[in-house]
């Protein structure tokens, strides 16, 4: 366990949110609050640059703190610590008391080891996700650990490590397992490849597949012509009745087409005679109708 890490602090007797601003903006000071056991509650007034200095180090929210209250040493937790949604600087801090002989509940950090060595991440190329970042335990100040190890080496893709699976020291609990089985939810998981089950039958099937070819003649095999359409063969087209079918079927019937054979193209005369022409009705030359002009 790392060194306590020791606060000072002096009793504050402006009070209020006018008062508080004051701190902050002008004096460059953090209103605090502590507060439990015997004693009454006491505001406080601590250094900002203090205060800073100390929330760069990650058992400032985790563990035991000794608060110097104008030479009277108190130790206490953090239980509530508010920041500035702009800037991120701590805004007001609120401790607890904590009492030598008396069980505490404190959110610890989770330390993650071994994530390269994975066996689902090195081996089956699995993604680990971190599901919790802490986890809220119970135990004595003297049994207070600074954080919990979780060790990932041996989880394989698509196994997850729960609650119930870390390891704690002696005299620690973890809270939410108390209420029930439902509560034991998962630490961090390892998800395994998209596809990779895919890949294996795929693989399965090329090896069977190669030994058919080996045995005999993969044509005479069921399925076999299907699997041609599968790979690209295309159906024949049919036509309409009484066409050659497909494509060019369509285009002669829709497109332009010469006379047929035996067929004559020339135009008849008003008379039935034939003048010749290149339109079925319409009279070619000079464009004047022949025959009896009556009159």
């Amino acid at each position: 366990m790392s060194e306590a890490i020791k606060l000072t602090a002096t009793i504050r007797t402006d009070v209020g949110k006018g008062a508080s601003r004051r701190l902050r903006r002008l004096e460059e000071k953090v209103p605090a609050i502590i507060y439990g056991g015997e004693t009454p509650p006491q505001k406080l007034t601590l250094s900002g640059n203090e205060i800073l200095k100390a929330s760069q180090i990650e058992a400032f929210y985790s563990q035991i703190l000794d608060v110097s209250i104008e030479g009277a040493v108190e130790a206490a937790v953090i239980r509530d610590l508010q920041r500035d949604p702009a800037s991120g600087r701590i805004q007001h801090i609120g401790f607890q008391r904590i009492s030598a002989d008396k069980q505490i509940n404190v959110n610890v950090p989770l330390h993650f080891v071994n994530e390269v060595s994975c066996v689902g991440v090195k081996m089956s190329g699995g993604t680990l996700t971190h599901n919790m970042t802490e986890v809220e335990i119970s135990c004595l100040p003297a049994n207070l650990p600074e954080f919990i190890e979780v060790d990932m080496l041996e989880v394989a893709a698509g196994s997850s490590v729960h609650l119930s699976d870390l390891v704690l020291p002696e005299g620690v609990t973890v809270v939410a397992l108390a209420f029930g089985a439902d509560r034991d939810i998962p630490v961090a998981s390892v998800t395994a490849r998209r596809g990779a089950s895919e890949d294996a039958a795929d693989e399965a099937d090329v090896l069977g597949h190669r030994g058919h070819r080996a045995d005999g003649d993969v044509g005479d095999e069921p399925g076999a012509h299907g699997a041609d359409q599968r790979r690209g063969a295309r159906p024949e087209r049919r036509g309409r009745p009484g066409e050659e079918g497909g494509v060019r079927a369509r285009a002669r019937v829709h497109g332009a087409r010469g006379p047929r054979e035996g067929e004559d193209r020339r135009v008849p005369d008003v008379q039935g005679e034939a003048v010749g022409g290149t339109h079925p009705r319409i009279p070619q030359g000079n464009g004047r109708v022949q025959g009896n002009q009556g009159g």
